[in-house]
């Protein structure tokens, strides 16, 4: 079976509610976004436009490079753009 995912998965954790950015193609990770102040403890985070800071929770692949990293937390708050506008336009009828 040949399956093509999006490259980025949006979702809410079960149990927390915490918002997660799934990235499907490698290296894969798991991209959680909090306060900046609260990302204290991830060695690399990407604080976009909005104050929003991205780190990675986990690697599913091995880590790559310092500015492969940095790139990847960038496209996730790209990723994330794209999600809340397409979900802006389905909400107000603009994508019908």
């Amino acid at each position: 079976m040949d399956m093509k995912l999006d490259d980025w998965i949006v979702g809410e954790g079960a149990e927390s509610g915490r918002e997660y950015l799934v990235r499907t193609k490698k290296p894969r990770c798991v991209v959680a976004m909090d306060e900046p102040e609260e990302t204290v403890l991830a060695p690399i985070v990407f604080v976009n436009d909005f104050g929003e800071g991205f780190y990675v929770e986990a690697w599913l692949d091995p880590e790559p490079s310092k500015a492969e990293h940095e790139e990847i937390l960038r496209e996730a708050s790209r990723a994330l753009d794209t999600f809340t506008e397409k979900a802006a336009q389905a909400n107000s009828g603009e994508g019908d």
